[in-house]
């Protein structure tokens, strides 16, 4: 599970505890620097479970699952769902 632009996955808490023993794992981002959307995919990719996965991602991170299903041979990623997400930015972000 990929988090919103917040980066942290607590909206995903819920819906873990209703799925014990799936194996569900939250990726969050780091949160002591920006990163681009290219290093988003990429933290996602090291931090994703080994073999087949399924995405979800929420918001911001849809366009970091598009991404990510781009290398899908590598990580082994075969589906995306995305909710309350995008496939551009809707505004320009300033890196400031």
């Amino acid at each position: 599970m990929l988090p919103g632009l917040d980066g942290t996955g607590l909206l995903f808490r819920p819906l873990v505890a209703a799925m014990p023993g799936t194996g569900t794992k939250v990726v969050s981002y780091p949160n002591d620097k920006a990163l681009s959307l290219d290093e988003h995919a990429r933290w996602a990719i090291r931090n994703l479970p080994g073999g087949k996965a399924v995405l979800v991602a929420e918001s911001f991170s849809g366009l970091v699952a598009l991404r990510v299903l781009q290398e899908a041979r590598s990580c082994g990623t075969r589906r995306r769902f995305s909710c309350a997400s995008f496939a551009s930015a809707p505004m320009r972000l300033s890196r400031n």
